[in-house]
């Protein structure tokens, strides 16, 4: 077994933060490394080979390993997308300021000069005593290396990590996940992120968290879901053998962690409680309009967790409470999850806030109707914007207000609105694989047996 990256020298120093380093481009495939012999590289693709998922494809979740990142030649294609993100509220351990952040690990599609899938990192925070906002993209150009247990061990004994080098613009970071403890790490150095798009911040951060009960929950009944209202429904169904237009999807509600983070004039030791979701799948698939949604989570005050997800119509921009993907959940103090779909949830938005940057209007006031009673959501800030790279995306905090507009406040919330264009100007999306709307492709794993889950 490859010894665990933490045990290693992997730490990325705060003397580091917003220093540009001379690192460059990692040549041929992961893990290879020009300057070293033959059985050195040999050992070191063995070692970074056990660190994906390579052999589970279409299957319902095996956990831990479905915890690792996915590879493979099933997950090549230009539409494929994997994300592991948090957003959660913490507090400054010395001063009690409060602050809210949110980070995303995106991987998709194949680079061919880099001989590897694209990896992102996506950073935004609020200082919400301050009420201003910060964000940052930066593809991340160096080597991606990693090390893990691979799935024939004791589940105790599982791991997975990953270590994007330093590239030419000084950027570098590492992901992790050990079994043991259930403890999860991101961080990312971003001395100097992305010059063509407009407010970008420098930031530093390191957050490992614990996963705590209510533990790992999935927030659609089948295990995978729909990504998205079907332009093009006669050639793009979603297709759970192949993955088409599909996604699977594991959250852990609540994580315990400890953060340290720099960005603009702050240097911050935080603590909090934040919400993790992992997703991936084949969804970038033309036709399927995946990128105009509003999605949320919710802590609320008497213990309950809710999640939902609803998609508006990409010609009228009205939501769409009949499209059998719109979703929302209830997960219980005890762990208990409660499903419904299609128009079980609306939302009716009330007050919109345009951005100055794109246009973009975001209806970020709004009535939800639930199966649990009426909520209205209203964010902490207006300004929350994310600047992407193919659009932008409003992600922040939120807190909702029950039956009325100025009802009493009953939990706090994380809330994103997308509405973006499909293709990017980077021209991930295109082109695609057209093989994977079929209905079989037999050089995938067989699928076993539909089972319909409840809880974990």
């Amino acid at each position: 077994m490859s010894a665990p990256a933490d045990s290693q020298n992997t730490e990325l120093s705060r003397r580091h933060f917003l220093k540009s380093g001379a690192g460059t481009m990692a040549a041929g495939a992961i893990g290879g490394v020009a300057t070293q012999g033959v059985a050195q590289a040999q050992a070191a693709e063995a070692a970074t080979a056990s660190a994906f998922e390579t052999e589970t494809g279409n299957r319902i979740y095996n956990l831990p390993r479905d915890h690792a990142m996915h590879a493979g030649d099933w997950y090549k294609g230009a539409e494929y997308q994997e994300t592991n993100y948090f957003t959660g509220f913490f507090k400054e351990k010395k001063t009690g300021k409060p602050y809210s952040v949110f980070f995303c690990w995106s991987v998709y599609g194949w680079d061919a000069k880099l001989q590897r899938p694209l990896w992102v990192a996506l950073f935004s925070m609020c200082d919400i005593e301050r009420k201003k906002f910060y964000q940052a993209v930066q593809p991340m150009p160096g080597p991606v290396t990693g090390v893990g247990s691979g799935p024939a061990v004791d589940p105790k004994d599982f791991f997975a990590e990953y270590k994007i080098g330093k590239g030419a613009d000084g950027s570098e970071g590492l992901f992790s996940y050990h079994s043991a403890g259930e403890a999860w790490r991101w961080m990312a150095n971003v001395p100097q992120p992305t010059k063509n798009i407009p407010n970008q911040t420098p930031f530093f951060m390191d957050i490992r968290g614990k996963v705590m009960k209510p533990g790992y929950q999935c927030p659609v009944p089948y295990g995978f879901t729909q990504e998205g209202l079907g332009t093009d429904v006669t050639n793009n169904l979603a297709n759970p053998f192949t993955g088409a237009a599909l996604s699977w999807y594991i959250i852990a509600p609540c994580q315990q962690a400890e953060m340290k983070l720099q960005c603009a004039d702050m240097d911050l030791e935080l603590e909090g409680q934040f919400y993790h979701e992992h997703q991936w799948g084949r969804i970038r698939i033309p036709g399927m309009e995946q990128a105009r949604y509003f999605w949320g989570w919710a802590r609320m005050d008497n213990g309950d967790i809710l999640n939902w997800r609803t998609y508006r119509d990409p010609k009228t921009g009205k939501y769409v409470p009949s499209d059998s993907a719109n979703r929302f959940n209830v997960i219980r103090p005890d762990g208990t999850i409660q499903y419904f779909m299609g128009p079980a949830f609306t939302f009716e938005p009330t007050k919109s806030w345009k951005s100055p940057e794109t246009g973009v209007e975001y209806p970020l006031y709004g009535k939800m109707d639930t199966p649990l009673g009426v909520f209205y959501v209203e964010p902490l800030i207006d300004v929350a914007e994310a600047q992407l790279l193919n659009g932008g995306m409003w992600e922040g905090a939120a807190r909702l207000r029950k039956e009325t507009p100025d009802g009493p406040y009953v939990g706090r919330s994380f809330i994103e609105h997308m509405w973006a264009p499909f293709d990017s100007p980077v021209g991930k999306d295109i082109p695609y694989d057209p093989k994977i709307t079929g209905r079989r492709d037999t050089d995938l794993p067989d699928a076993p047996d539909f089972k319909q889950y409840t809880s974990w």
